[in-house]
């Protein structure tokens, strides 16, 4: 029998008492990595592929130390020059490298070098969020968000109002769920800073033609069409 196979960008946790004497190798774009599919999946490890640089870089494009989180961006053979007919998208992601020449993509991936030289990826940029002076996963409230034994599918993202940035949820059920039976559900495996302030049950969660959830517009578009009421 297989000990190991290969997986790409989700993973989903239902299949933990299926698989859960695998191994699991995963081949993420740039970083390669094994994990024990026992063990906590929040925090990636791996090193670069061959010709391949990856730099933890902070708002202002430098380096950042050992032990310092930043955004990574990606750089070598194995990196193009931007997106197929999507010049808005080529002009946010890609730029000129300023350490080595050629281009430079910037992932939208948190993480930090350990002192080994293996980098550990926490989570995606547009998944943090600063809520009341904490720093707030969105991807930890989703998860406890699916395991409502009612929820099929969820999102959260964060809305800026006024002066300050308040969490969404989003979610698909095949039952009605009162708003209040969501929030006690929260408070009760959330601290209350993480319970977003609004929770919309949808008909359809919005997806890009990739099939990854649209959270741009469930950010900042127009989702009345999609919401039950």
């Amino acid at each position: 029998d297989a000990s190991s196979f290969i997986v790409g960008d989700i993973l989903l946790t239902n299949y933990r008492n299926v698989i859960s004497k695998f191994e699991v190798v995963e081949v993420n774009g740039n970083i390669a990595k094994t994990i024990p599919f026992n063990s906590v999946i929040y925090l990636k490890k791996g090193v670069p592929i061959y010709n391949t640089y990856v730099y933890v870089l902070n708002e202002e494009l430098e380096p950042l130390p050992v032990g310092c989180k930043g955004e990574l961006y990606v750089s070598g053979e194995g990196v193009c020059r931007g997106y197929y007919k999507n010049e808005l998208m080529t002009n946010q992601r890609f730029m000129k490298n300023p350490f080595h020449g050629g281009m430079m993509y910037k992932s939208g991936d948190i993480g930090m070098w350990d002192e080994s030289g293996v980098l550990l990826v926490d989570g995606r940029a547009d998944f943090q969020a600063s809520i009341r002076g904490y720093r707030v996963e969105t991807g930890e409230i989703e998860y406890i968000l699916l395991n409502h034994p009612k929820v099929k599918e969820a999102a959260v993202v964060t809305k800026h109002l006024g002066d300050l940035d308040e969490l969404y949820g989003y979610y698909i059920s095949e039952e009605e769920i009162t708003q209040e039976e969501l929030e006690e559900y929260l408070a009760s495996k959330l601290p209350s800073y993480m319970v977003p302030s609004y929770i919309y049950r949808l008909s359809v969660m919005p997806k890009l033609p990739a099939g990854k959830i649209d959270r741009t517009l469930l950010m900042k578009g127009n989702i009345e069409q999609y919401i039950i009421k």
